[in-house]
């Protein structure tokens, strides 16, 4: 079940290793959040020494701006370190580091439902599943909680029909939150396999990041962190005043509607019926 990952960094610093058939490139990344703050990453590439093998990854170096993909581990338990990224595939960007764009780090997950949804505070419900990371014949199993507004009734028609054990695939962004790896759910669908065995592992850290700011820039993106940061007691319940985003007019009870993916099938765990009632329009989170 992989965790894998795709973001825009930029290249701080590079060690290089040999091995018989690879250069081993390890680099201290950074990100620039869509908040203008910055984050540390820990990236290792595997870059094959024979000329007729592909090369997915090309050769940075510091101060390269590097769009990649990815696999991801974290800690046990948090609070959690640096994060720790093997890139299996990348391109170099040509722009300056003065003008890195932010990003944020878009993940896909599959794994297996640990806790089923609980309340985080007062805005956020949550689950805690258990993936996979592989590096060559080892797989390293980890936790990771996975949130999303309590308002978003599209992402909770879903998650109300989660069981432990069952099997998911999620989209959405990795987030730090107090020390915590957490995804903010933006897609969850069902799956249907086997639970396999569980264990760990562990990441150092780093505080590169605080060498690197940048200017404030607006963003056309609004996050569910960002709406949790406008709400208020008074407008939690969705029946309440819209929130000023993008909206779907579409009544949810509409066959025609453009998520009739959303009703996926559930796990094969037998569940009670849903005897949730949406509201008659939805907000859209990314």
């Amino acid at each position: 079940m992989p965790a894998k990952l795709s973001l825009l960094c930029l290249i701080n610093s590079v060690s290089k290793k040999d091995s018989t058939n690879y250069i081993i490139r390890e680099a201290i990344a950074i990100i620039r959040k869509e908040d203008n703050t910055s984050m540390s990453l820990k990236l290792t590439s595997f870059i094959p020494k024979s000329s007729s093998a592909p090369r997915w990854i090309p050769l940075f170096e510091p101060d390269n701006i590097l769009r990649l993909t990815g696999k991801f581990i974290l800690e046990e338990e948090p609070p959690h370190g640096i994060l720790q990224i093997t890139a299996n595939a990348g391109d170099l960007i040509e722009i300056s580091k003065d003008n890195l764009p932010t990003s944020s780090i878009s993940v896909f997950i599959t794994g297996f439902v640990v806790d089923q949804v609980q309340n985080d505070d007062n805005l956020f419900k949550s689950i805690k599943i258990i993936t996979t990371k592989f590096a060559g014949n080892n797989t390293n199993k980890f936790y990771i909680k996975c949130r999303y507004l309590k308002i978003d009734e599209r992402i909770e028609k879903k998650a109300i029909k989660m069981r432990k054990n069952s099997s998911i695939m999620i989209t959405g962004e990795l987030i730090l939150v107090n020390s915590e790896f957490k995804v903010e759910i933006q897609d969850l669908n069902f799956l249907s396999t086997s639970i396999g065995n569980i264990e760990s592992s562990s990441t150092p850290s780093s505080s590169t990041s605080s060498l690197y700011s940048w200017p404030a820039t607006p963003s056309s993106r609004m996050s569910a962190q960002e709406i949790a940061n406008t709400l208020t007691p008074q407008n939690l319940i969705p029946n309440n005043q819209p929130l000023n985003i993008v909206t779907n007019n579409d009544p949810i009870n509409n066959e025609n509607s453009s998520h009739d993916d959303d009703d996926d099938a559930a796990p094969s765990i037998q569940t009670p019926p849903n005897t949730h009632t949406p509201s008659s329009t939805r907000s859209s989170f990314r």
